[in-house]
């Protein structure tokens, strides 16, 4: 989960995370269990919520794949992880077909003998009009509690392909489910106009902190050194998903004229585009950036990574910025994510 703010504890919890704990009543939930079914990614925001349930003492059966799977995942009381999805890698069409294919079945039968009758939906599968329909239809049949997080009321209005189709099988998983979470109160509003969802059906929890980073002592400089990034050097650092509403260019269009005006500037993109993706096209006022997943160092004032890889690349990252960059437009009111600059002290 992402937040303009950074862990100053290994045991600090996102703030999302402590919103639930106020709503949940130790002695009321003891003996409660859970199945967590993630989509297989957004490890960030699986791991935040899976630590801080079980910290309550609910029991947890995260469903996950391998991009999910940390050693938390098998050593925290209460927490069972199962890896129904195993790798999301880039792999054939044949593959990957027989790959969902294995997935669902794995899920269908998962469902059929779970202990835990509350499933709560982080997000859907690949197959997004039978995980909506179909498959909710089925868990009802089996008299589970269903709960959603909403991270957007229409994510295809977001990404200019909305349909009648979306915009029917939303409706219908609005409706099938028990209870809805979403992260803002426009969100909350946005479900009731759009969807006629009742007010009391859905729970407003803000947006949490990335707790899955774990805190170490690296320094800013010792972080700068790994990345090959000289110490003098002000950085500023835009993380996450690479989605065409976020605006990249126009950071690499606004860092353009800062380098062109100062010494001593870099900008670092630490992204990751869609699956399958090997090249990323920035383009502002007829210039063009083609970053490639073999690309690292794009050039002398700005740092390409194709994708944060593993733990001590994402602490190194991290832990080197002086200003974190991150999207916002006056429109993004009705989906999740972090929308404010932080500045952080220099050293």
């Amino acid at each position: 989960m992402t937040h303009a703010r950074t862990s100053t504890s290994p045991n600090h919890w996102d703030s999302g995370a402590q919103s639930v704990h106020r709503r949940i009543n130790s002695s009321l939930w003891a003996g409660t269990e859970i199945a967590l079914l993630t989509g297989g990614f957004d490890r960030p925001y699986a791991y935040g919520l899976a630590m801080a349930l079980s910290s309550k003492g609910l029991g947890l059966d995260v469903i996950g794949s391998d991009e999910i799977d940390s050693p938390e995942m098998h050593t925290t009381p209460k927490v069972k992880f199962l890896n129904l999805h195993g790798s999301r890698r880039e792999a054939s069409l044949a593959n990957r077909i027989w790959r969902e294919l294995t997935f669902y079945l794995r899920l269908i039968r998962y469902a059929k003998t779970a202990t835990p009758r509350i499933f709560h939906i982080l997000w859907n599968n690949r197959l997004q009009v039978f995980d909506r329909t179909l498959l909710m239809l089925y868990y009802k049949l089996l008299g589970k509690k269903l709960v959603l997080t909403a991270h957007n009321v229409n994510a295809g209005r977001r990404d200019l392909n909305d349909s009648p189709l979306n915009r029917l099988t939303l409706k219908i998983q609005y409706r099938l489910v028990d209870h809805i979470f979403v992260h803002t109160d426009q969100m909350k509003a946005a479900l009731s106009e759009e969807f006629a969802i009742r007010g009391e059906k859905v729970t407003v929890i803000p947006f949490g902190i990335n707790n899955s980073v774990p805190s170490t002592d690296l320094t800013p400089e010792e972080a700068k050194r790994r990345l090959g990034i000289k110490n003098m050097e002000k950085t500023i650092l835009f993380f996450g998903a690479l989605r065409p509403y976020k605006g990249l260019e126009c950071l690499v269009a606004a860092f353009q004229r800062i380098a062109a005006a100062h010494e001593g500037y870099r900008l670092i993109v630490a992204a990751e585009p869609k699956k399958r993706t090997r090249v990323v096209r920035i383009s502002y006022n007829g210039w063009s950036l083609f970053l490639t997943k073999e690309q690292k160092f794009i050039s002398r004032r700005l740092t390409f990574s194709y994708c944060l890889t593993s733990r001590s690349s994402r602490v190194a990252f991290f832990s080197c910025p002086t200003t974190l960059a991150c999207p916002w437009l006056p429109r993004m009111w009705d989906r999740s994510g972090t929308i404010s600059w932080k500045e952080r002290r220099a050293s």
